[in-house]
């Protein structure tokens, strides 16, 4: 009878044993599931993240080109038309307000 004693309290000790690791097991597959449900959501701030950089990317170069190509018409138009082009673009940056067309031409054309 002590035999059959010894053998239910390793029975019980295994089976609380299996149960514990059960446990444990649970608790990391919910830590995990949760990381993966935090990294997919680091993944679609990380893409949109990027496609906003992407698109002022895109801004810049197209407004760099846009200014290459309208240097570039006034250099062969008239160097002396560029330079005062260039006094007035700074003029209105320095005034720190708006300049209307119409009087940025009349700077240009001294009228």
């Amino acid at each position: 009878m002590a035999e059959h004693g010894k053998d239910i309290t390793k029975l019980q000790e295994k089976v609380s044993s299996l149960t514990n690791e059960r446990d444990k097991q649970l608790d990391r597959l919910q830590k995990s599931s949760k990381d993966v449900d935090d990294l997919n959501e680091q993944i679609k701030q990380l893409q949109s993240d990027n496609k906003k950089a992407n698109e002022e990317w895109q801004n810049k170069l197209a407004t760099q080109t846009k200014n290459f190509k309208i240097e570039t018409a006034l250099r062969e138009a008239d160097e002396e038309e560029f330079e005062t082009l260039v006094e007035v673009m700074s003029a209105k940056v320095k005034e720190d307000r708006p300049v209307s067309s119409r009087e940025a031409l009349r700077r240009l054309w001294g009228k």
